[in-house]
């Protein structure tokens, strides 16, 4: 089976600026939760990363349609 990391077809993702992030860490809402970086995968067959422990550093949520 092939692993892929990125690079998928139709693929979109915003990663939000430092600085941004920074700032709304600051407020009620930003001390408790914040995104930093969203996408869009429509074709994302074989999706696969490996991160080691000390690499990870972020929650990381996947919401996927059939």
């Amino acid at each position: 089976m092939a692993k892929i990391k990125d690079g998928f077809i139709g693929e979109r993702a915003i990663v939000v600026p430092s600085p941004v992030i920074e700032d709304f860490k600051k407020t009620d809402l930003g001390s408790l939760l914040y995104i930093t970086d969203i996408g869009y995968y429509p074709k994302a067959s074989f999706h696969f990363r490996k991160r080691k422990k000390e690499e990870v550093s972020q929650y990381v949520f996947i919401y996927l349609l059939y």
